[in-house]
């Protein structure tokens, strides 16, 4: 199993973080982990998805949402609530898995519908 070292915003005793599972979709997580985005790496330098503790709301997929925590997915990507992927297959029919800028100056792969533009 691939493995990320997470960092503990403020710290946890001292402690620098926990090990938590790569992922492309929430079925990837369990023990109501969703799959997020991370900061890693020695100086947290590149982002990858990982098992995480996310702060969903009720929102369903589609559904126009202002942050993170409106979408029962855990991520509200160009103002929609959207699916995380790696690949066309992990998204719902009629869906593409690409990639879309997360709000946070980066990009995350999320199933979109296939007239949305792609990020260059």
């Amino acid at each position: 199993l691939n493995r990320l070292c997470i960092p503990i915003a403020g710290g946890n005793g001292g402690a620098p973080g926990y090990c938590a599972p790569t992922c492309c979709t929430h079925a990837d997580c369990g023990g109501g982990l969703l799959c997020g985005q991370v900061l890693v790496g020695q100086r947290q330098s590149y982002i990858k998805s990982a098992c995480v503790p996310l702060e969903a709301g009720d929102r369903a997929d589609g559904a126009g949402c202002l942050a993170d925590t409106d979408c029962r997915s855990g991520h509200c990507v160009e103002a929609f609530c959207r699916q995380p992927c790696c690949y066309d297959q992990h998204c719902a029919a009629g869906l593409r898995c690409l990639p879309r800028a997360n709000g946070e100056g980066t990009l995350m792969r999320a199933c979109v519908p296939p007239d949305v533009p792609e990020v260059p």
